[in-house]
């Protein structure tokens, strides 16, 4: 009976909905346009990193192939929220520092951007795979 008591002056879901505080649902609406937008952001990029990679690994030189062979390698082998840490603090840390030696202010990435270009990276290697595979799959002539 007491759980039951506490429900009694709780909101309802449509004013947890509501637009204006202490309702969620401009929040909610940002958020998923945030993921609407690093989804179609991180395929664009992934597609084009992929279908460089793949002419890459296909029809490029030795060193180029080797290169390639070890970014998809380890980019599949790491989880993606390790790289998007290692890209949100490590690196953006290291940049900073790097401009500071030329008087430069530090810079801030952006979850969505940091999002975009993670995800992007990840799907470039899968991508890479997958259409170097769809390239030999076609028979000469």
């Amino acid at each position: 009976m007491g759980s039951l008591l506490a429900f009694v002056g709780s909101p309802s879901a449509a004013e947890l909905l509501a637009w204006s505080p202490p309702g969620w649902g401009a929040t909610l609406v940002a958020g998923l346009w945030n993921s609407i937008l690093i989804a179609l952001g991180a395929y664009a990029l992934g597609l084009a990193i992929g279908i460089g990679g793949a002419f890459g690994k296909v029809y490029g030189g030795p060193v180029l192939r080797d290169l390639l062979e070890a970014y998809t390698t380890l980019v599949r082998a790491v989880p993606e929220l390790v790289l998007i840490l290692i890209l949100y603090f490590a690196l953006t840390d290291a940049v900073n520092k790097i401009i500071a030696l030329w008087d430069y202010g530090p810079i801030q990435l952006s979850g969505v951007a940091a999002g975009i270009g993670v995800l992007g990276v990840v799907q470039g290697a899968y991508s890479t795979e997958v259409i170097r595979g769809a390239i030999l799959s076609v028979p000469h002539g």
